[in-house]
């Protein structure tokens, strides 16, 4: 489980851990598939990679209102439960395993983005006070308060992990993304001047991709110089709540307004394509990806950082949750 926990702290968005899963389940071997929570009831929604058709999915009628979505070093996928102010475990065929975090522990308010630290800590954005709760990460009790600014900063949402083991949070109120020790202290401004910051995750180069879901658009940075590398949009880009970077060189980008996740080009920036919308797809949120592997009987599932959502936006989409 150690050498488990240092390849989650990586959290460069390629750390595969191996899960046995049985035939029958959502997860399907040796088919690239894109997971994907949906706030509109549906729960988490799955897509074959290679042609974006649905295949399955999971969690409806246990989680109301999914947010974030993260793999645990135990190789099982948890979900931020909005609904039940709750954090929900699910076994890597999409089966119901129990309630992890439970409801309003620590005083989680409208959970966001959420991951797990190098210690297997998980770490939750607790949109509605303002505050970012550490947890164990084998039992989901509460420990502490990892990181909170109240008056100063709000709204946290994405959560990643950078790939020195720093911890990454969006704070979409101000437009700001700040990194933290793994243990708590603030230690930089990472970005600052964005329009609702939601989603956060690194790609290649540890480049840091962030959904600027207030301005449509995405802004990758260098994860040396802190600098801007590249804004993307598009009109099929209308307010982007998380983006990834998929094994195929692919950004992948939900697209809350027009109920679709599109895709572009990270080396030239260039859009690509829709590459899902529709059905049963009603409100894209947070992304994971899952590679294709080998064994008929197995599935290796790819943490592509935490992700959030500006809450504000969202309300009037919760049916009054928050």
């Amino acid at each position: 489980m150690n050498a488990a926990h240092a390849a989650r702290s990586v959290a460069v968005a390629l750390v595969a851990l191996g899960c046995a899963v049985t035939s029958a389940g959502n997860a399907r071997a040796g088919v690239q598939d894109v997971l994907v929570t949906d706030t509109n009831g549906s729960g988490v929604l799955q897509f074959d990679k290679a042609t974006g058709a649905q295949t399955g999915g999971f969690g409806s009628g246990i989680v109301d209102n999914a947010r974030g979505i993260t793999l645990g070093p135990d190789g099982n996928i948890y979900v931020a439960d909005i609904g039940h102010q709750a954090v929900q475990e699910f076994a890597p065929n999409g089966s119901f395993i129990k309630t992890f975090v439970s409801p309003g522990s620590g005083g989680l308010s409208f959970p966001h983005g959420l991951t797990f630290t190098s210690a297997g800590e998980l770490l939750v954005s607790s949109f509605n006070n303002g505050e970012v709760l550490r947890y164990n990460g084998t039992t989901g009790a509460f420990i502490n308060i990892f990181a909170s600014s109240p008056g100063q900063l709000a709204n946290p949402t994405g959560i990643t992990n950078a790939p020195n083991g720093d911890v990454l949070v969006a704070w979409s109120a101000q437009g700001i993304v700040q990194e933290f020790t793994p243990s708590g202290t603030f230690l930089q401004n990472y970005a600052t001047g964005l329009n609702g910051p939601a989603g956060i995750s690194f790609g290649p180069n540890a480049h840091l991709f962030i959904a600027n879901a207030g301005a449509n658009n995405v802004v990758e940075y260098d994860g040396t110089t802190k600098s801007v590398v590249r804004t993307y949009s598009d009109a099929a880009l209308q307010f982007p709540s998380d983006a990834i970077v998929g094994s195929d060189g692919l950004l992948y980008v939900t697209s809350i307004e027009n109920q679709s996740i599109v895709r572009f080009n990270i080396t030239t920036g260039a859009f690509v394509d829709v590459f899902t919308s529709g059905g049963n797809l009603a409100d894209p949120s947070y992304l994971l990806l899952a590679p294709t592997v080998p064994e008929p009987t197995s599935l290796a599932l790819t943490a592509i950082g935490g992700a959030g959502l500006i809450g504000a936006a969202f309300r009037r989409r919760t049916r009054g949750n928050a």
